[in-house]
């Protein structure tokens, strides 16, 4: 706990004076741009990969970027999340990112090495089914096609949330899917016109400084 120590009195030393004023507008409320759907993985940082600042994302962090499809029979963290972030705080965007080299995936392809982990092993039944990349001979490229599909299944599972249907329906929410390159730092969207991920953003329009 010694590094996080440290790292909470830099923050309140350093770091938090030169956004004083930010955190005092945030302390009356918060308009995110997104809910990010993400991996537990200490390696995915979604502010990070975003470059975002506090009151810009909303986060919803499991293993797998999982979001169940809805049930009242079935509810938690991720359904309620979802709810909030489109019913309350009327995010226009949902990003499911997921990532390489993902133990939730991992899992799936190779259930021996959870079956002592019962919760996550329960978890797993939410992703998609290792029998859809049976075909798939190379390991690495068996991964990477699962954790694409798991990406699409977790999108199409938004849907059947009644908050997410009833604006994307109006065409008032866009579902986007995302795939973050953990070694290159490159991200990969889903893009629906050619079926397929591609490196995200268009270099052309990455350029020049964000505005804040």
């Amino acid at each position: 706990m010694e590094k996080i120590a440290q790292g909470v009195l830099r923050f309140r030393n350093y770091i938090y004076p030169h956004m004083r004023g930010m955190f005092g507008q945030l302390s009356e409320g918060q308009e995110p741009h997104a809910l990010m759907i993400a991996c537990s993985d200490s390696r995915v940082v979604p502010n990070l990969i975003t470059d975002t600042r506090p009151g810009e994302l909303f986060v919803e962090r499991n293993p797998g970027n999982i979001a169940p499809v809805y049930s009242t029979q079935r509810m938690g963290a991720a359904s309620a999340s979802i709810e909030y972030a489109v019913g309350v705080l009327h995010v226009p965007n949902i990003i499911v990112c997921g990532h390489s080299d993902c133990g939730v995936m991992k899992g799936i392809l190779s259930p021996k090495a959870v079956r002592k982990l019962t919760a996550v092993r329960r978890w797993l039944d939410f992703g998609p089914s290792p029998d859809e990349v049976d075909g798939i001979e190379d390991p690495a490229e068996r991964l990477e096609t699962l954790t694409e599909l798991n990406v699409l299944m977790q999108i199409e599972n938004l849907k059947t949330h009644p908050s997410v249907a009833a604006k994307w329906k109006k065409k008032q929410i866009g579902l986007h899917g995302w795939v973050f390159d953990i070694e290159s730092g490159q991200v990969r969207a889903w893009d629906e016109k050619q079926g397929k991920f591609l490196p995200w953003p268009p270099e052309a329009g990455s350029k020049g400084t964000k505005d804040r």
